[in-house]
């Protein structure tokens, strides 16, 4: 199974030796139906970004779901729409280089996948007899030394929390597992994998209080942290290498004021420290976080009916936030953060011309600012050797690269390697087998992108 799915990514991930990329900062808009409704994007390690969510008509009925790609211009490569009534939350890239999209359809809970170059679908789940639940996260974990998607089942109400496993390459159903004992009351809408083996997923309970959930396939352990004190959850991100944070918001009854919070656990739910900044306006919404790594914590939303951005410094100390002014009204949905240092927002556009809403996407610098400057260094990498089993050099002629750095993402985009200077041999023995990715970069910026082999 192993060497059939590198075949398929030596298929799918042409190598480039030699490939320059820009930082192209881009503002696209993006219409689907009278109103739009993203929900969860994701990105890839060259920055191509792909986003779910579902439109409907101008008397918000008619609900069909779509998943849409662009590259790391803002352009438009492909969509998807659904022709039946349908949901998509949430969204995630399988090992194999296709996409997971997790929603409803027909009222039941449903997956489907596509292929991430030209949006062909490759297999659909759907849930029988899952009357008005959805499927609202979707992750792809090892279990057991096998890929599979871990998808959360939830609904409006009182319910049980209720996990299930597919197949990412055929779809199949594997298994699932019910938490008899506790119920909670509230949705459940945000997931993160802390390592490939342990997902967290967050949600709101009831009386204003949020809950983290932790299966560790690794272990088999499945832990709670709830009932802490949270009017919403902005999401779960991995902080570090053996922590996780949660971003929420909730109102401290002793004064009746708002507060943004930055809570870190350990990865078994153990060892809980955070921040909390108090937010000093009457009208605001938080509704996603990112995480530029070692740096910030990106928090997004709105302050009185404007684009907002918050900024918490990575030791939690410290909180900026900023109003991005728009020609139209925007609200943000979700950010994410960038290898590269750069961020990209995404949320609704008011559509002036027939007062419904369409997507935006936006890619700013790490400032939260859309900048036009380029960093681009006209010099050869060479890569090698490529196929590589226990070492590659990273080698340019430029002497303006001389100190460059690069990191290795692999085929998920996670980082499992950064490498401080360049031009010098790099071990890779520990590396699993696999297609992996080097980002070049110089001052903060991805110059180059280079793909190789592990065999």
């Amino acid at each position: 199974m192993k060497n059939q799915t590198y075949k398929l990514l030596i298929l799918i991930f042409v190598f480039v030796s030699e490939q320059a990329i820009s930082q192209n900062y881009y503002n696209s808009t993006f219409d689907f139906g009278y109103y739009d409704n993203p929900t969860a994007f994701v990105t890839d390690a060259v920055e191509s970004i792909y986003t779910c969510g579902w439109y409907e008509d101008e008397n918000n009925q008619n609900k069909k779901g779509f998943v849409i790609k662009t590259d790391n211009n803002g352009e438009e490569l492909w969509r998807v729409t659904m022709d039946e009534p349908s949901e998509f939350y949430a969204l995630c890239i399988i090992h194999t280089g296709s996409i997971a999209v997790a929603g409803s359809r027909n009222n039941h809970c449903f997956m489907t996948a596509f292929n991430i170059d030209n949006g062909e679908e490759l297999w659909q789940y759907e849930e029988e007899g899952s009357d008005d639940n959805w499927f609202a996260t979707v992750n792809e974990v090892i279990d057991s030394n096998e890929y599979k998607l871990h998808t959360v089942k939830t609904k409006l109400g009182y319910h049980h929390m209720w996990y299930y496993l597919l197949n990412p390459v055929t779809g199949s159903y594997l298994g699932e597992y019910k938490d008899a004992v506790n119920t909670i009351y509230g949705l459940t809408y945000a997931s993160a994998l802390m390592t490939p083996q342990i997902v967290w997923t967050s949600g709101d309970a009831n009386g204003g209080n949020g809950r983290i959930f932790s299966k560790n396939y690794e272990s088999g352990d499945y832990f709670q942290w709830h009932n802490f004190m949270a009017e919403h959850i902005a999401g779960v991100q991995k902080y570090s290498e053996n922590r996780g944070c949660v971003v929420d918001y909730n109102r401290w009854s002793v004064n009746g004021k708002y507060y943004l919070d930055v809570l870190t656990m350990k990865f078994d739910i153990s060892e809980i420290y955070g921040n909390s900044f108090m937010i000093p306006h009457a009208e605001f919404t938080i509704t996603g976080s990112g995480i530029i790594k070692n740096d910030k914590i990106l928090v997004t939303g709105t302050i009185s009916q404007q684009l907002a951005l918050w900024f918490v410094d990575y030791d939690l100390t410290n909180v900026k936030e900023k109003i991005i002014s728009t020609e139209n009204q925007r609200s943000g949905i979700d950010i994410l953060g960038l290898p590269s240092t750069d961020m990209i927002l995404m949320g609704t556009e008011e559509d002036p011309i027939n007062n419904g809403t369409n997507l935006f996407l936006m890619k700013l610098n790490r400032n939260g600012l859309v900048s036009t400057d380029e960093n681009v260094i006209s010099a050869e990498i060479n890569l090698y050797p490529n196929p590589a089993t226990n070492k590659i050099t990273i080698k340019s002629n430029s002497h303006e690269l001389h100190n460059a750095n690069a990191i290795i993402l692999n085929s998920m985009g996670e980082t499992v390697k950064i490498v401080p200077n360049i031009n010098k041999p790099v071990t890779i023995i520990n590396l699993p087998k696999g297609l992996y990715i080097v980002l070049i970069l110089n001052k903060n910026k991805i110059l180059f992108d280079q793909k190789f082999i592990k065999i």
